[in-house]
């Protein structure tokens, strides 16, 4: 099964990497996803 997650969850996480200058593998650490995941988004 597949998660769902909000555009705005998808927008914070890509702004932690883009404009705080956190790498994708901490951003996904932290929030729990992979990391291909956030990749993606971005």
């Amino acid at each position: 099964m597949k998660n769902k997650y909000s555009q705005e969850y998808k927008t914070s996480a890509v702004k932690m990497v883009l404009e705080e200058g956190k790498t994708p593998i901490e951003v996904a650490q932290n929030l729990g996803i992979p990391v291909g995941l956030l990749y993606k988004w971005i």
